[in-house]
């Protein structure tokens, strides 16, 4: 079993060490073509491109916004060993939008949208989420990285800006899910939560553009929701009751049924017999059979 080596040892060199090779500007999707691309008949069957390793590194740093020089030591030495770790931090804080804190020994990542104020994100929801695509708790953290995300977001939906749907985690998992706006038996609700349970945020334009409906209030709608229909009521009985009657049993006006005409008799056509007797007078009778004259 391989020990670790002290990110501060001998080893490797120190967090504010500089190293000799320059960095490489690539993106995620790269990995894969480094990997594809890299040649290793001239190098040991364990040889590993730092190169690679710090694109991998970078997309962890990304994920977590944040992360100590030690994390990132240990990380890179437990999912490749054999590396140079001190040489592969050195790649990572020359990468684009890696930012590496002296003071504290911080890596941290900036994207390329910061949102730093309650407007800009109401103003980044509005924008870019749709009816039909939302946009991604994760991703909004990655674009207002600190505190204040949970607490905006609170406040903005309390007042009606955007809607936030919640995933079914914890207690709501395998308990009988309750009625909307009540609480299960363990005393949570299906609309309420914490960030632990946000997964995607709608912008509410149906109620900015002033064509929302005022709000029920819960009284009225835990009033509805409490009164029992039995699926096996007699409809048309209780409609009896009442001296009414249902709309398909109700007879209508009775249509006129109008009498079919008589069919009119086509007058048949009279077979002529032909006997050309205007012909006798010549001395021609055509009913009996001809002779040549001889």
């Amino acid at each position: 079993m391989l020990k670790r080596k002290s990110p501060y040892g001998s080893m490797s060199p120190a967090p504010g060490s500089r190293g000799a090779s320059v960095g490489v500007k690539a993106e995620g999707s790269d990995i894969k073509r480094l990997r594809g691309t890299m040649s290793f008949a001239s190098a040991p069957p364990s040889y590993i491109d730092p190169r690679v390793v710090v694109l991998e590194l970078r997309d962890y740093l990304k994920d977590r916004i944040s992360m100590p020089y030690q994390d990132a030591f240990f990380h890179v030495q437990e999912h490749n060993p054999g590396v140079d770790v001190g040489h592969v931090l050195d790649l990572l804080k020359k990468q684009e939008r890696v930012k590496f804190n002296e003071t504290n020994q911080v890596f941290m990542y900036e994207p390329e949208i910061v949102l730093r104020t309650q407007q800009d994100l109401r103003r980044h929801i509005r924008l870019h989420s749709r009816p039909t695509a939302p946009l991604l708790y994760k991703d909004m953290k990655e674009l207002m990285p600190g505190t204040e995300l949970p607490q905006y977001m609170d406040e903005l939906e309390k007042d009606g800006s955007i809607m936030i749907l919640r995933s079914l985690t914890g207690r709501l998992k395998d308990a009988p899910l309750p009625p909307l706006g009540r609480e299960n038996g363990f005393g949570e609700k299906l609309n309420a939560g914490g960030p632990e349970r946000w997964k995607t945020i709608f912008y509410d334009s149906i109620r900015e553009n002033g064509r929302a409906t005022p709000r029920v209030e819960d009284e009225i709608v835990f009033a509805w929701a409490d009164v029992k229909i039995a699926e096996t009521d007699n409809v048309a009985k209780l409609l009896e009751e009442q001296d009414l009657k249902s709309s398909t049993s109700a007879q209508g006006p009775a249509k006129e049924t109008k009498k079919p005409e008589p069919k009119k008799k086509k007058r048949g056509r009279r077979a002529l017999k032909l006997t050309n007797t205007h012909m006798k007078d010549l001395g021609i009778d055509f009913g009996k059979d001809y002779e040549a004259p001889s």
